[in-house]
């Protein structure tokens, strides 16, 4: 039986983190979208949020940084329930927990970089997104 791949859009100017991110999800059949800025990753989700399953985004980044990006995602009704991780090496985990805790804390993770394999699997689990190996 074949099953329908998972859909992720990766946000990250960094594209050695993206790159790694990206090999993680391919891992993990997702399909992957990636895009360097918040403005881009919102325009993707305009258009095509539909065959989204889940947002990675990462915080800092040019044009639009992730904490307006995941504004927009929870503010829109068609994007408001879709679950995002988000990921950082320069904020702090606190700072990243108190973010996601300030949106639905059942569909918004986080992760710090460098990002660990186990660890995303994790959140995976935690966000109820069946991972198939």
């Amino acid at each position: 039986m074949m099953l329908d791949r998972l859909t992720a859009l990766v946000v990250d100017d960094d594209p050695i983190s993206a790159s790694i991110l990206e090999n993680y999800l391919n891992k993990l059949a997702f399909e992957v979208i990636s895009c360097t800025n918040g403005k881009t990753a919102y325009e993707i989700l305009l258009h095509q949020h539909e065959i989204l399953d889940l947002v990675i985004t990462d915080i800092v980044m040019p044009d639009m940084d992730g904490r307006e990006l995941i504004h927009l995602i929870r503010s829109n009704p068609a994007t408001n329930d879709l679950p995002v991780i988000v990921v950082s090496g320069l904020v702090n985990q606190n700072e990243l927990k108190d973010l996601c805790e300030n949106y639905d804390k059942q569909i918004t993770k986080y992760l710090t970089k460098p990002i660990d394999f186990k660890e995303l699997e994790r959140v995976l689990d935690e966000l109820h997104i069946r991972v198939v190996q």
